[in-house]
């Protein structure tokens, strides 16, 4: 295979995995990565070195805070010369002249089984809502709508009781490292009208968390509570109000109200609350 340019729209975590797969095709140059002004708090929720960082170590140029609907900006991108654009988790939708820009397109490695999980947090809704597994799509981009466009390559990872939203999103920032070489190599080989489509009948589209997301309900069910804590954690935490006051919660239990009050350990502490016939206890790391 000939020198293939490339330039990667991504964002710290599941960007990093892209642009790892990238490098790992010994015909790809990249030639830079466009990446948003650093994320505010702990993003991408889990240990992980900022993708400016990462991509200047390699040698690879670094577009911080472009503006894409800036016609100036979107000409010095053209300066480039990339022949595919690929899109690791970005912050703003690609305008259409930004994906016009390659002959070969634009492509976008999402962390969910398209056409379902389509958004910004897939991840959380996943956990939410007791899936047994999510994955990684890559699909082009043919024009503004969100995560639409014909697949290229899927891959399915099962989804445990242990993950996080933290533990997922790295997984699959691994897994669309492995995935993105067999992508390039697929848009390279075929033709775009031998992609499938995505069938919209089944597609399903959720929101950015929010804090209120991270709101627990004392009076659902068991399950529903602790997938809650699992989909919020590291960030910003499974929120629990009791007495004007809001905790941080890392574990819930139903317990017998005979048993003895648990005490808290390395500075956490334990609440107790009946509601109807149950008692749940909240271990709480620290007031929100």
């Amino acid at each position: 295979m000939a020198e293939l340019r490339v330039l990667l729209f991504g964002m710290t975590g599941l960007g990093n995995g892209v642009l790892r797969g990238l490098l790992d095709i010994p015909s790809v140059r990249v030639t830079g990565v466009v990446c948003p002004r650093p994320e505010p708090g702990p993003f991408p929720h889990y240990p992980c070195r900022k993708i400016e960082d990462e991509a200047s170590e390699r040698g690879v140029p670094v577009l911080p805070g472009v503006d894409l609907s800036d016609p100036t900006q979107t000409a010095r991108l053209a300066d480039l010369g990339a022949d595919l654009l690929v899109v690791g988790s970005f912050r703003k939708i690609l305008p259409a002249a930004v994906i016009a820009l390659p002959g070969l397109g634009a492509i976008n490695v999402h962390p969910s089984l398209l056409p379902r999980y389509r958004g910004a947090t897939p991840t959380v809704w996943a956990i939410l809502n007791g899936e047994t597994e999510t994955g990684v799509t890559v699909h082009f981009i043919e024009d503004e709508r969100l995560d639409a466009g014909p697949v290229i390559v899927q891959r399915r990872i099962a989804l445990t009781s242990e993950d996080t939203d933290g533990s997922l999103r790295r997984r699959l920032a691994e897994l669309a490292r492995a995935l993105v070489p067999e992508a390039v190599a697929a848009v390279v080989a075929r033709p775009r009208k031998d992609f499938s489509p995505q069938d919209e009948s089944k597609s399903s589209w959720f929101p950015k968390r929010t804090l209120a997301d991270a709101q627990l309900d004392p009076s659902r069910p068991l399950p529903e509570l602790r997938r809650r804590i699992r989909a919020m954690s590291p960030w910003p935490g499974a929120r629990l109000r009791q007495e004007e006051r809001e905790y941080i919660v890392t574990e819930v239990n139903e317990v017998n109200t005979s048993e003895p009050h648990p005490q808290g350990l390395q500075g956490t502490s334990v609440l107790r609350l009946r509601n109807g016939s149950r008692t749940l206890s909240f271990m709480t790391a620290h007031e929100a």
